[in-house]
């Protein structure tokens, strides 16, 4: 893997951790609600088949029994971009399943803040020569979800200019962090389909924690 792919996939697993910072944000749709999403989280993240081909997982981590986070990674979008009309290059899904919805709410507000002071600071720590450009709040709803934030960003690694959506949100006691980045496309504009697939994978992951209720 190049410098510049270990630098992307640096900068996504601090992202991670950062967007997991997040609070704030105002309910979406409310989903009814007292059945509890059940399962391992491992098994409720959106999984690598539903990702584009070339797609691969590089890197997961267990922080505990009720929270998983994986890294999925696109290494020949660097070399080659992709032919979907996005540019996807990396996936980071968190997710932490809690005892009920109160307790996700708390974890909602209660792990700092995300705006875009701390996320433009995030960027800058998480790789030597990472530049930030923009970084705007993202007014979306999510189909299925009790609570979303979202932000979009813009910055770059050395040469590389990439494009990065930032979702935050509440499936009754689920509470599930999504990055997804993007490379720009020629001419350094954001890839026209990206946001459309960016809120269509959120919506997989609110999909599968909304299937696992009981």
């Amino acid at each position: 893997m190049s410098r510049i792919a270990l630098l992307a996939v640096s900068a996504l697993l601090v992202a991670t951790v950062a967007v997991a910072g997040a609070g704030g944000g105002e309910p979406a749709s409310d989903t009814g609600a007292s059945l509890l999403v059940r399962g391992d989280p491992e098994d409720l993240v959106v999984q690598l088949e539903a990702l584009p081909s070339g797609f691969q997982m590089v890197g997961e981590d267990s922080q505990s029994p009720n929270e998983y986070s994986v890294v999925y990674f696109h290494p020949e979008a660097l070399v080659s971009g992709t032919d979907s009309g996005t540019n996807l290059l990396a996936v980071v899904v968190n997710l932490g399943i809690y005892e009920d919805a109160a307790a996700a709410g708390e974890q909602f507000t209660a792990q700092g803040s995300m705006d875009r002071d701390s996320i433009m600071e995030d960027i800058r720590e998480a790789s030597e020569g990472a530049t930030p450009i923009a970084v705007q709040p993202y007014t979306v709803q999510v189909e299925g979800s009790d609570q979303v934030l979202a932000f979009g960003v813009e910055y770059a690694i050395g040469s590389t200019h990439l494009f990065e959506y930032r979702y935050r949100f509440i499936v009754g006691n689920a509470l599930a962090n999504v990055v997804i980045t993007a490379l720009a496309s020629e001419g350094g504009d954001e890839p026209s389909a990206l946001p459309d697939r960016a809120r269509a994978l959120v919506e997989e992951q609110a999909a599968r924690l909304n299937s696992a209720r009981s």
